[in-house]
């Protein structure tokens, strides 16, 4: 594995231009933020580090987020704070701290009246639910505001902070879910005071932010406080990103024998917890115990629900929000975590499979899979030039594209408004796992198409005439245009020269993301037929 790069980032955007800072009155009081410069030299301004909650310390640990509280005075939101708790993926070191419930905005300008307004994109960070930052620093906003889009970072509750369930003591889970409703209603609240249109709002995430964008659309406490939504890498049917309650559950009681909290009541384990120091609740055990979000049932504590029923089946109903939705993967999705596991080069699926279901809540049995190994053999090993291609093209469909392909399907089929699907191939040197030093391999994987929509604190200078510069403008455009319109490619020029086609009944249609884009369909189709057997087989 090649050399990492990442260290502990307590960067801030910010660089101050001049001393009269700009200042806006929101709900809860003034805020002061700061100009800035992007890598293209526009100045922009920035408001960080704003808080959209109380924060979820002392009794509100565990407890679904509650509204923030006014100020006296004039917040400085000059500077970042602090990640929510977790262990540093490079230092693996403890970083953060429970009160983590905050916000950034970037935008252009201050409007002067309402004809002002702009197109609003709300990012929502991954890392499996336990990992990740709405920082600068990892997703700097320069690119998106070339487009003239208004852009808010979030933080959420991660872990079993975040993802605590016990609801025979009161605790119905999917806090850090609930924190992301929390940060959309204050967006909705005072987004215009920033310039951001308030009716044009969209979600966009990677990852679990690209799960979290897609359960969004499946809540009825999200209802109404955006109008699209992009799914990069991540839905709520992929199986690492939703676990049955009694999955949750077993999870907190096996943590709790990891802190001291060994018992077999869960008011027992509930008050144990809260008397844990955050530190010890991410400790690095609780890398080893997946906590996700998950059904809850009515409960005692007077909490909103987030979900009441499994994914599948609100999808199935119609129960969603009708708004324009893209989703999408990348060519090698699962080539990262087979490198960082060292299981590349195996035909082994059996063996391959246990090690994935230790850190994922929601695979078929191994004895399953075994029924349609020749199957598998020979749908990935002998069309394969090698074994590290198929197991890769393997997991990559296990994880990640069996589950964008059932969300694209299920929705477009029910949905009135347009269904975009894509799959990214370009290999450049702004992927992400290679910036970092993460990833060493040919090809496109997990997280790599962020290198060509944000700017973080190790992203190069770039040249303007470059393939990668192109694609990384062609890449913000389409998402821009979304934001601004729901449709990527409203209007076709040189740098979009191809109509995006929407998913219909009669056309799986799909955008391929390379050097040129392209329309092509039915995207993997004799292997996604071999999962939705496998699939009926195990359910």
């Amino acid at each position: 594995m090649a050399s990492v790069k990442l260290a502990i980032l307590t960067l801030t955007i910010c660089s101050v231009t001049g001393t009269d800072l700009p200042t806006v009155r929101v709900q809860q009081g003034t805020l002061q933020g700061t100009y800035f410069q992007t890598v293209w030299g526009k100045e922009c301004l920035a408001f960080l580090g704003i808080p959209y909650a109380k924060p979820p310390v002392a009794d509100l640990r565990f407890r679904a987020p509650q509204p923030p509280e006014s100020w006296e005075g004039i917040y400085n939101a000059t500077v970042e704070r602090d990640w929510c708790p977790q262990r540093h993926v490079m230092a693996n070191t403890y970083v953060g701290s429970e009160d983590c419930l905050f916000l950034n905005i970037y935008t252009h300008k201050l409007p002067e009246n309402a004809s002002d307004l702009k197109a609003a994109m709300v990012w929502i960070h991954g890392g499996a639910f336990k990992l990740g930052t709405g920082s600068s620093a990892m997703y700097g906003p320069d690119h998106f505001l070339e487009e003239d889009i208004v852009v808010v970072t979030i933080q959420y509750r991660i872990g079993i902070l975040g993802f605590l369930s016990l609801p025979e003591a009161g605790i119905p889970g999917n806090n850090g879910m609930k924190d992301q409703v929390m940060a959309l209603r204050w967006v909705q609240k005072n987004i215009a005071k920033f310039g951001g249109d308030p009716n044009r709002v969209t979600i966009f995430g990677q990852s679990a932010g690209g799960a979290s964008a897609h359960f969004h659309l499946l809540s009825p406490m999200s209802s109404d406080l955006f109008y699209g939504a992009i799914s990069q890498s991540g839905s709520a049917l992929a199986p690492w990103a939703y676990a049955e309650p009694e999955a949750v559950s077993k999870a907190a009681f096996e943590f709790g024998k990891n802190v001291g909290c060994e018992t077999n009541n869960a008011t027992e384990l509930h008050h144990c917890l809260l008397r844990q120091p955050e530190t010890s609740l991410v400790d690095e055990a609780s890398m080893k115990v997946q906590f996700v979000p998950t059904r809850e049932s009515s409960s005692e504590s007077g909490e909103e629900n987030f979900l009441t029923e499994h994914p599948k089946n609100i999808i199935s109903a119609g129960k969603f929000q009708d708004v324009p939705f893209v989703t999408g993967t990348i060519l090698y999705e699962s080539a990262f975590f087979l490198e960082m596991l060292s299981v590349t080069h195996t035909e082994d699926v059996v063996s391959c499979l246990r090690i994935f279901a230790g850190l994922i809540p929601n695979l078929p049995e191994p004895a399953e899979i075994e029924k349609f190994l020749p199957k598998i053999k020979s749908t990935y090993y002998k069309r394969n030039t090698t074994t590290e291609e198929g197991t890769t093209d393997l997991f990559t469909d296990l994880l990640f594209l069996f589950g964008a392909h059932q969300t694209v399907r299920r929705h477009a089929a029910m949905s009135s408004s347009p269904v975009y699907y894509y799959h990214f191939t370009y290999d450049g040197d702004l992927a992400f796992t290679k910036q970092i030093g993460l990833f060493s391999r040919k090809g496109p994987t997990h997280a790599d198409e962020l290198g060509y929509e944000f700017h973080a604190f190790f992203s190069p200078e770039l040249d303007v005439e470059s393939e990668d510069s192109k694609i990384l403008r062609r890449m913000v455009k389409l998402w821009a245009n979304f934001a601004k319109y729901g449709d990527p490619t409203r209007e076709l020029n040189s740098e979009l020269s191809v109509k995006w086609d929407h998913m219909t009944k009669a056309n799986d249609a799909y955008l391929k993301i390379d050097k040129e884009l392209s329309m092509q369909r039915d995207l993997q189709k004799e292997r996604m037929a071999l999962w939705e057997e496998i699939m009926a087989s195990t359910n």
